[in-house]
């Protein structure tokens, strides 16, 4: 037993004036010392941290976006006290490794060795995170199918193979889950988006030029041969560039030669700053329309490029991730807006960065739901996520039960709300879709409509 007794030569001082008062038994000496006995409080030692591994492309600035995301939420949750396991407050923990997915030339094999990583030697209970590109993403399913780990793919991995991939073999890929966007999903909203300005003025012709990886060729095929005829939009050429690409004079004389109406850029590479540039310099008529670049959507982009970005239309993924209409959201939307800036100085950043947050706390809601860490029920989780219809920043989240990818929705009660913004004289205000818009899409001063 520990504790803290008086001094020695207190007690004996007392104890001995005691024993005179009370000679015949001396108990007094003996109640003195056991009701001045001090415990010490008990060392109780710290709970176990729930470790959530994240596997991130941290040379990209779109990790940066994530990563405050996840960052943000783990600090909440661990400051309010942490996630309840068997009676018992645990906090998390982040594990991060670098997969270097998005960089060029990389091999698939080294991005699957760091998210190996996580599970074999950093002791991941859940993995929340990438990695982003496609190829790498289909990948890491055998990975999550060889340990059962319980993953949620918060963004990248837009082929739509992903969803199927996972349908069809169920019993092997039933652990992964997806909160991220579908490359032929976005091109049925973009669809939606030209077809309004086609009816309000006219425009019809369209240029496409597209990063040579997965996603982006499958978005531009879905694009080109179901999209666009059933619109009426005229696809004047497509031209695919390797990543890293940092010249876009071909595609830009085109469209000033053609008088296009639209430039639409499908890729996610950093080069795209220097498209955006060029495309300024060399007056390109055309409004410039971006995909899926993490650093177009980055609200740290208008201090390098400022007005060269104004009016540029942008695939942000969900509403959540821009300046959406807090009104029409959900309260989860602008509690989590709010700390994003308290937190790091600006909003949401773009594509990964609400169901980033909300993965979070949707890990905490199933732990605390089933008792147990992922890694040690992986079943249990299975059955959470597929039962689990939670209200997050980015609408309510729920999943397709037989392909584990994430619900959509216009409606924020009825699902994860997708989102398109434009670039304003610094803001980026959601125009897509209308049901939780804050402003109208508007035509730069340099386009003139078609049609009076």
């Amino acid at each position: 037993m520990s504790g803290e007794r008086v001094s020695r030569r207190k007690f004996l001082k007392i104890g001995i004036g005691a024993a005179v008062a009370a000679a015949a038994a001396g108990a007094g000496a003996w109640w003195y010392y056991k009701t001045t006995y001090v415990p010490a409080k008990e060392k109780v030692p710290p709970a176990k941290p729930i470790v959530i591994g994240v596997p991130e492309p941290l040379a990209d600035p779109l990790s940066d976006h994530h990563m405050h995301c996840i960052t943000l939420a783990v600090e909440e949750i661990n400051k309010a006290g942490g996630v309840e396991v068997g009676g018992v407050k645990r906090p998390l923990k982040m594990e991060v490794v670098d997969t270097r997915d998005l960089e060029a030339g990389v091999p698939i094999a080294e991005c699957l060795l760091a998210v190996e990583k996580l599970i074999v030697e950093r002791g991941a209970d859940i993995i929340i995170g990438g990695p982003w590109r496609s190829e790498a993403g289909l990948a890491t399913l055998d990975l999550v199918a060889k340990y059962k780990m319980p993953y949620i793919f918060t963004d990248g991995v837009w082929t739509p193979v992903w969803p199927k991939r996972v349908e069809e073999n169920y019993a092997k890929f039933k652990y992964a889950f997806k909160y991220s966007g579908d490359a032929v999903l976005h091109m049925i909203e973009f669809g939606e988006i030209l077809s309004s300005l086609k009816e309000k003025y006219g425009f019809h012709k369209i240029y496409l030029a597209v990063q040579d990886v997965e996603h982006a060729r499958k978005a531009a095929t879905a694009f080109d041969k179901k999209i666009a005829p059933k619109i009426g939009w005229d696809v004047i050429g497509i031209d695919l560039y390797p990543t890293g690409a940092r010249d876009f004079s071909k595609t830009l004389e085109i469209c000033k030669r053609e008088k296009v109406h639209v430039l639409f850029c499908v890729m996610d590479m950093p080069e795209e700053f220097i498209l955006v540039k060029q495309w300024y310099a060399l007056k390109v008529p055309s409004l410039g329309v971006d995909y899926a670049s993490g650093l177009i959507e980055d609200p740290m982009a208008w201090r390098e490029l400022g007005a060269k970005l104004d009016y540029w239309l942008v695939n942000v993924t969900f509403a959540a991730n821009a300046e959406a209409d807090p009104a029409k959201m959900t309260p989860e939307y602008k509690r989590f807006y709010d700390a994003h800036v308290k937190r790091w100085g600006f909003g949401p950043e773009g594509l990964g960065s609400a169901p980033s947050y909300d993965s979070v706390y949707l890990a905490k809601y199933i732990i605390e739901t089933i008792d147990a860490v992922p890694a040690d029920a992986p079943e249990d989780f299975v059955r959470e996520m597929e039962r689990v219809s939670m209200r997050g920043a980015g609408g309510t989240i729920k999943f397709n039960k037989k392909n584990h990818f994430i619900i959509r929705d216009k409606d924020p009660a009825k699902g994860a709300v997708p989102g398109w913004f434009q670039w304003r004289e610094g803001k980026r205000p959601i125009v897509y879709p209308e049901t939780v818009a804050l402003k109208p899409l508007e035509l730069p001063p340099w386009l003139k409509p078609a049609k009076s």
